[in-house]
């Protein structure tokens, strides 16, 4: 409905005010409790990026079929995917900087936890084994994952604000 709404007022509008409407009408569906539904297979996944893909499209004005990494880069956007990323790594970092509730602490243990070892990876999360694929997906497993894959640079920012730049601009990188 909403990338309906951009499509017929693109005409009317500036690229500035398409852009708020993007921030206001869409990005919140992708960002509400993405770290729990987005953490799943990328097939499921694959209907909602493509709609972020279109709206984006109608954002830049660009052809309907053009290819959408540079437009995210150019734009400074996020795709689906690494908005769940990005939530996941905040929701580590918190973890790791006692931000969250009690509750959570609980979830992860250093492996300077689990053996006395003096090693480069002693300050690292310690990975916990899985069966099963769903299992994967858990924030214990893809969180530990994601979070052990930073560099130290980015893990021992000052703050939430800052870290979360960090992990944005390595993302983006990627584009």
């Amino acid at each position: 409905k909403s990338i309906g709404i951009l499509q017929r007022i693109k005409y009317i509008v500036s690229d500035d005010i398409l852009l708020i409407l993007y921030f206001t009408l869409i990005l919140p569906y992708f960002n509400y409790c993405n770290i729990v539904w987005g953490s799943v297979k990328s097939i499921y996944l694959e209907k909602l990026f493509l709609k972020q893909k279109k709206a984006l499209r109608i954002i830049t004005r660009a052809k309907w079929n053009a290819h959408t990494l540079p437009i995210f880069a150019k734009m400074g956007l996020l795709n689906l995917y690494d908005i769940n990323k990005l939530q996941i790594y905040c929701f580590m970092y918190k973890s790791q900087n006692k931000q969250l509730p009690a509750f959570f602490q609980q979830f992860f243990t250093l492996n300077s936890d689990v053996h006395q070892h003096k090693t480069r990876q002693s300050n690292k999360i310690h990975h916990i084994s899985h069966r099963t694929k769903i299992r994967a997906f858990s924030i214990r497993i893809y969180g530990t994952k994601l979070w052990n894959a930073l560099s130290n640079n980015i893990t021992t920012s000052p703050s939430i604000h800052i870290f979360k730049r960090k992990c944005k601009q390595l993302l983006l990188t990627e584009y």
